[in-house]
């Protein structure tokens, strides 16, 4: 299944499109993250609650600056993340 998701998040990114990834608890996040970053570099961010201020802050300045083609890996409050599609 993760290998049908890999191939379709690439296509959005390569199309400079957005991706939300949404996992239903932190615990998760480690052994997925390891695996988008070895196909997507540094297009993958992570977000969720155990950040730190600073590290959400990096967060957002890397989304309000770029151009497209990132993919977020969070949990619910990666929605309000300011993430155009």
């Amino acid at each position: 299944k993760t290998e049908i998701y890999i191939r379709l998040i690439a296509e959005e990114l390569r199309a400079g499109r957005n991706v939300l990834y949404m996992l239903p608890e932190i615990a998760l996040t480690a052994q997925l993250i390891g695996r988008m970053r070895d196909h997507f570099g540094d297009a993958v961010i992570v977000y969720h609650s155990r950040l730190t201020d600073n590290r959400r802050a990096d967060v957002y300045r890397r989304l309000i600056g770029g151009s497209g083609g990132r993919l977020v890996v969070g949990v619910r409050s990666s929605v309000l993340l300011p993430l155009p599609l």
